[in-house]
């Protein structure tokens, strides 16, 4: 990473009264993985990307301040000691970000200290997509009547050309699609993935083996796969699967499950109930937040070795066998914009992000 891409670090310098919303935006406006926080010019802390996913999920929104997230006791070196050969290896050593505060007497932010080997390189992890797209699209009917619902268009391309095309828009060039219902024309359409400018390999079920079971069939790959993105075929996010990946590495995960919160309503009065089954309250139709997979994955490719070869499974009982067996499981909150296309009133929301 050149010298050129840090030049823009003043960018990056943001107020206290930030919200998680405007925070996430300079995020990805400057693309230097943190935040640098001041109050009245003077530093005070850090943020970053895993601190708001990590608030979202405490129960932090879009508009709170930052100032209850701030990493306030960040690592820094003051200017006069930026000739202390010793300081500066020790500060190095013990530093996760790959950018560290130059600060002056005053406590004000004068430069950053660039130190590489922590910045996330998305280019050198070995990572490939897979796609799962045997599902017959039943809730899209008619549209599926003819072709599988990977080729259902949105935006003029089909569905599955579009999670191609951002993938290779961030650097990934090998696709893996499982396949069963209309396999042919899935292959027809893409081929081998030239005219994408990708490679694409296809694994056909037998029968249909689930969201997770066709996985297997990947066991037989010999290559350098380190990591695996797996996502259904009927799944569009603006999410960036670097941001994914980073969170993955740096929570040490084994598989990570992309989640955002669903609001269920409930059309109905709920009566609370006491110990003594006396009624003590009622909520006219109380809404409720769950957790959800959003049916995009990070996983070792190694964890493919608990599948059992062309035995049917599906992702959620996958995942809670490897529970069982101890394997670290983590979730990445989603706050970027997500939509499952499981209905054509689905396809009429996707404007708001593509």
């Amino acid at each position: 990473m050149s010298n050129n891409f840090y030049k823009n670090w003043k960018a990056a310098v943001i107020n206290e009264r930030y919200s998680l919303k405007d925070t996430i935006k300079n995020l990805n406006k400057t693309a230097l993985q943190v935040c640098f926080v001041t109050k009245k010019k003077i530093f005070i802390g850090t943020i970053s990307d895993g601190d708001i996913r990590r608030a979202l999920l405490k129960g932090f929104n879009l508009n709170d301040k930052i100032d209850k997230i701030i990493n306030r006791k960040p690592k820094f070196i003051l200017k006069k000691n930026l000739n202390n050969k010793n300081l500066l290896k020790k500060l190095k050593k013990n530093f996760s970000s790959h950018l560290i505060p130059i600060l002056s007497h005053k406590g004000e932010m004068v430069d950053i200290l660039i130190d590489q080997k922590n910045y996330f390189d998305f280019s050198k992890v070995h990572c490939e997509i897979a796609v799962v797209t045997g599902g017959k699209g039943k809730r899209l009917m008619p549209l599926t009547k003819k072709i599988p619902k990977a080729l259902v268009k949105v935006s003029g391309k089909p569905i599955l050309e579009n999670i191609i095309l951002k993938g290779k828009k961030e650097g990934i060039k090998n696709f893996n699609l499982i396949t069963n219902h209309f396999h042919n024309k899935i292959k027809k359409y893409f081929q081998d993935g030239k005219k994408f400018q990708v490679e694409i390999k296809y694994f056909k079920e037998k029968v249909p083996l689930g969201t997770a079971g066709g996985l297997s069939l990947l066991k037989s790959k010999n290559n350098k796969t380190k990591l695996l993105i797996v996502t259904n075929c009927d799944i569009l996010t603006n999410l960036n699967y670097s941001d994914l990946i980073e969170f993955h590495n740096k929570n040490k995960n084994k598989v990570t499950v992309a989640s955002r919160f669903f609001k269920m309503d409930n059309p109905y009065g709920v009566m609370k109930l006491n110990k003594y089954n006396k009624v003590f309250k009622i909520e006219e139709k109380p809404s409720e937040n769950h957790l959800i997979s959003a049916g995009v994955y990070v996983m070792d490719f190694s964890v493919l070795n608990y599948l059992k070869k062309n035995r049917k499974i599906d992702m959620t009982d996958f995942l809670n066998t490897l529970l069982k067996k101890k394997i670290k499981i983590g979730t990445c909150l989603i706050h970027e914009n997500w939509l499952d296309i499981g209905s054509k009133s689905d396809l009429k929301k996707i404007n708001n992000f593509l």
